[in-house]
């Protein structure tokens, strides 16, 4: 019997592929849980389509990033911070903070899904961070003053 899995089921497959089974295991394991639904030519169709959407949506999203990362590659943004006499933060710069700043001055809508970034940010002054969005590495200058 073909299903099509709607969930990741282990040893078996990923959600939305399909896939042969035994009838017993379709019929007495997969179907009850709502792991899987008989394959009919209309569901795979719907699952075809909807792969379709899935992809033309993300392939738009690659390409928003895409265009993202070019506009804000090498430019620079400004953080206030406290920090003591020595110019050590009390707090380093949070992946929040940047996200902000980012948002405001380049007017985006990023979100920490999509951006990597491992630095620790403690002093003020001028430092290149590097931000990994969407699989592209950038660099970004973050200037930190005191509050």
């Amino acid at each position: 019997m073909k299903v099509i899995l709607l969930e990741n089921v282990k040893s078996l497959g990923n959600k939305g592929e399909i896939k042969k089974v035994a009838d017993g295991y379709a019929m007495n394991f997969l179907i009850p849980r709502n792991l899987a639904v008989p394959a009919s030519t209309d569901k795979i169709q719907d699952l075809e389509n909807l792969q379709e959407k899935t992809d033309k949506l993300k392939n738009e999203k690659t390409k928003e990033l895409d265009n993202l990362v070019n506009k804000i590659s090498g430019k620079k943004i400004t953080i206030q911070k406290d920090a003591s006499e020595k110019g050590k933060l009390f707090a380093a710069v949070s992946l929040d903070e940047i996200l902000n700043e980012m948002n405001k001055k380049f007017k985006t809508n990023l979100d920490k899904n999509n951006i990597e970034f491992k630095e620790h940010v403690k002093e003020i002054g001028e430092h290149e961070v590097k931000l990994k969005i969407n699989k592209n590495n950038i660099k970004l200058k973050i200037e930190v003053i005191k509050n």
